[in-house]
């Protein structure tokens, strides 16, 4: 007896094929649908389902459809958002700052649409690309520069600028400070209307006789800062210092006035160094250039480090009888000689200087045993000033001298003590000078300057 189970699957085959045969002898009996193609594929016998294998065969030529793909399909490249480049200011003057007209690192696609705003710079907020609390905007500047007018000299302010497309934004600030423009442009105008005359110091009075340091400003009222720019730092540094040659050199200083990066450099003055004659500090330790004519053994002369009014050398002259050092000059009219003295005594003859137009004595300054400075006042007669103290240092200075007059004024440690005091001779140049002691003393001598 067949077992159940395989009844039932032989009946079910034959069931399928009775059919199977039904349905194809209607697709050949009937001509008017022979040719609907078949869109979907046929749900044949699941063979999992019936615990057999149902091998399936088909006369027709086999039609392959491609799987469908199991890779994502890529996403479209979006369009690029703007980026800006760094905003920059075209002019400003007190009440208004105009915008140059931005520029791109990448413009982005599409085209975006670029709008400026103006407020006040601590006022404004940016949260993405919305702006808030300006004072104007917002304005197209995507054709070109745009000015900010009616501002507030004294107030800072800040331009954001806005680029914007389908695909994203970007967002530029500058900040500007009218205030720092005004206070700089004030400033420089100020310095521009100076006199010159009112940097020079000591005795200077005239631009083109500079024979002193100047004394330059290093900041503005308005709070600004200035720095000083030398054609010649040789001549004039930068700080002001000056340094004289043999020959006069003018120099043009140039001022930049400078706040929060704004900055004028309009200002400038010229000024002429004016030459030296003649000048030893002695620094170079030895004697140089002067003449030592001492047939007697009178005196003795050395640079020295003991003492220095200025460096670190200074002149020691010992001796007596009027012998000592000498320097000669090539027929030179000076307006000034300035020296430094200090003397080891206060009773004695010493520290002397005397002058010379070829064997005509000019005059003589002395320290005297009388304990003053003395110098001649024509005949036997003498003037004399101050009462000196020993191993101190004095500035004498011979100044205003007239040659045509033959007179100078004398000056003692910046003070002047005589003028037109005349000349003991008809001298009309200087071709000599001597340092010696009258009596046996010690005197030294420092910066000698004459010009």
């Amino acid at each position: 007896m067949m077992p159940i189970k395989l009844r039932y699957i032989l009946s079910f085959i034959t069931t399928f094929a009775v059919c199977f045969v039904l349905a194809g002898c209607e697709l050949i009996s009937d001509d008017s649908r022979r040719n609907i193609p078949i869109m979907q594929a046929l749900a044949l016998p699941d063979d999992a389902a019936l615990g057999l294998d149902i091998p399936m065969e088909s006369d027709a030529e086999p039609v392959y459809e491609s799987a469908p793909s199991t890779e994502p399909e890529a996403e479209p490249e979006p369009d690029p958002a703007p980026v800006l480049n760094t905003l920059s200011i075209e002019a400003h003057d007190a009440a208004s700052v105009t915008l140059a007209r931005p520029t791109f690192e990448n413009p982005g696609d599409p085209e975006p649409s670029v709008t400026a705003y103006i407020g006040e710079a601590f006022l404004m907020n940016v949260e993405g690309d919305t702006v808030s609390n300006y004072i104007e905007g917002p304005v197209d500047v995507s054709g070109g520069n745009y000015r900010f007018a009616g501002l507030d000299p004294g107030k800072d302010y800040s331009i954001i600028v806005v680029a914007k497309n389908i695909s994203g934004s970007s967002v530029r600030r500058y900040q500007h400070s009218l205030g720092s423009a005004n206070a700089v442009a004030a400033d420089a105008a100020r310095l521009m209307n100076t006199p010159p005359e009112s940097f020079l110091t000591g005795d200077d009075i005239d631009p083109e006789r500079v024979t002193q340091s100047l004394s330059l400003p290093a900041s503005g009222a308005n709070g600004t800062a200035i720095t000083w720019s030398s054609s010649d730092p040789e001549a004039i540094s930068d700080y002001g210092a000056v340094t004289r040659f043999m020959t006069s050199v003018t120099v043009t200083l140039t001022a930049t006035v400078e706040k929060e990066g704004e900055t004028d450099d309009s200002a400038s003055f010229t000024f002429t160094v004016y030459r030296v004659l003649f000048y030893d500090g002695f620094e170079d330790g030895d004697l140089g250039g002067w003449t030592e004519n001492d047939p007697y053994n009178k005196f003795e002369a050395g640079a020295v480090t003991t003492y220095a009014a200025g460096g670190s050398y200074s002149l020691a002259v010992t001796g007596f009888d009027g012998w000592g050092p000498e320097m000669f000059f090539a027929d030179i009219t000076p307006e000034y000689i300035g020296y430094y003295i200090m003397v080891s005594t206060t009773n004695l003859e010493t520290g002397s200087v005397a002058f010379f137009d070829g064997s005509d004595q000019i005059t003589c300054i002395s320290f005297a045993g009388d304990g003053t400075i003395t110098v001649p006042a024509g005949g036997s007669a003498y003037n004399r000033y101050d009462v000196y103290s020993k191993n101190d240092w004095y500035l004498v200075e011979l100044k205003n001298i007239d040659w045509a007059a033959r007179t100078y004024d004398l000056y003692i440690n910046d003070e002047m003590k005589d003028e037109n005091l005349a000349f003991r001779s008809r001298a009309e140049k200087l071709t000599r000078l001597i340092l010696f002691n009258w009596d046996n003393s010690i005197s030294w001598w420092d910066d000698i300057l004459i010009y």
